[in-house]
């Protein structure tokens, strides 16, 4: 019987005397996930695989016997494109990294377009419109490797992209961004060298002694961590406000030498003593954004349900051509977006 203690016992046996390094799980390196996990991520994708085409072809025999008017597959929008996302992965592998890219509401092409007295609140078709253009930007530096390089040197690009776009509650847009690099799955960043490469979760270090004034690189990332990379646990936000204090999203974090991998397969980032609160970022996206974009290690297919059924109310923006500042300038003249409808906006890129 499937999910018997029996079955159980087998699997993390094989697990613990196969697939992972023998000691804690603090000395273990990331690539030692355990086969029952990678067992329960393939039979999820083909599961969602299998009951997508089954309830398309019921679809399909209602509507050829009168018994539905059309459209639609008998199943919520979102719980369809969760299914389709899932299949995705078990057709070219999990997602390698996951990315939130959210609205800086201090961005200059939005301050530069507010009329005196206006907040980039009072102006969601500026936002929008920068937020548009700023996103494929980054799309198109994912898919073209200009960041995330591969040992040798040469351009890391990607095998597929899936986002969804959402508005906060206070009425920013911010993107949910899965990427899958390209290679084989012994490609992927496993080992805790591997991840530093790609991600990092400390306050970086600054040589340079020309002192806060001086617009070196170092310097403008330093700043850039600690105005948008920094967790401020609070009541209400992060934490309960009546019951026991505690993060939701698990800070501090533990103070770790080396980048490891807990008993869950989540990574635990290298961090220093003052580096407890730092959100994992990539620090080329982040000095070039300026603003919050966390870069998570993801490698199962679970990472899809979180994408999707976050995604409350999406954004059906349309894809601009030409220059950021063409987006802003015209603003006046164009067509307002259309209002936040709840659909979803995952898009494959291949």
């Amino acid at each position: 019987m499937p999910g018997s203690k029996a079955e159980k016992k087998k699997s993390s046996g094989a697990a613990g005397n196969g697939d992972r390094f023998t000691g804690s799980a603090r000395a273990r390196g990331l690539s030692t996930i355990s086969k029952a996990k990678a067992e329960r991520s393939i039979a999820y994708a083909k599961r969602s695989a299998k009951r997508l085409e089954t309830l398309r072809r019921k679809s399909a025999l209602e509507e050829v016997a009168g018994l539905r008017g059309g459209g639609g597959s008998g199943i919520r929008p979102d719980e369809e494109d969760e299914i389709e996302d899932a299949s995705a992965t078990h057709t070219y592998g999990n997602g390698t990294l996951l990315i939130t890219f959210t609205t800086n509401q201090h961005w200059q092409e939005i301050q530069e377009n507010l009329i005196e007295g206006q907040s980039a609140y009072d102006r969601p078709d500026i936002v929008c419109r920068v937020f548009d253009a700023k996103l494929h930007e980054l799309l198109h530096d994912l898919r073209e490797g200009t960041v995330y390089k591969k040992k040798d040197g040469s351009p890391w690009r990607c095998k597929y992209i899936m986002y969804t776009v959402e508005f906060q509650k206070r009425g920013l847009p911010n993107a949910y961004i899965v990427v899958r690099l390209e290679g084989m799955k012994e490609d992927m960043p496993k080992k805790g060298e591997d991840v530093d490469r790609l991600i990092s979760a400390r306050l970086p270090e600054v040589l340079c002694r020309n002192g806060l004034e001086c617009d070196c690189e170092e310097h403008r990332l330093l700043a850039a961590v600690k105005k948008h990379m920094l967790h401020t646990c609070a009541k209400g936000v992060c934490m309960p406000l009546k019951r026991l204090c505690v993060c939701k999203r698990r800070f501090p974090k533990p103070v770790r030498e080396s980048t490891t991998q807990d008993d869950r397969g989540y990574p635990v980032y290298a961090r220093g003593e003052r580096d407890v609160n730092v959100v994992p970022y990539t620090p080329a996206f982040l000095l070039k954004y300026d603003c919050h974009i966390n870069v998570e290690l993801a490698g199962t297919s679970w990472i899809i349900k979180y994408m999707v059924s976050d995604a409350s109310y999406v954004s059906p923006l349309r894809p601009h051509c030409g220059y950021l500042a063409s987006h802003v300038t015209n603003h006046l003249t164009s067509p307002l977006p259309l209002p936040p409808s709840p659909l979803h906006a995952a898009q494959v890129h291949t």
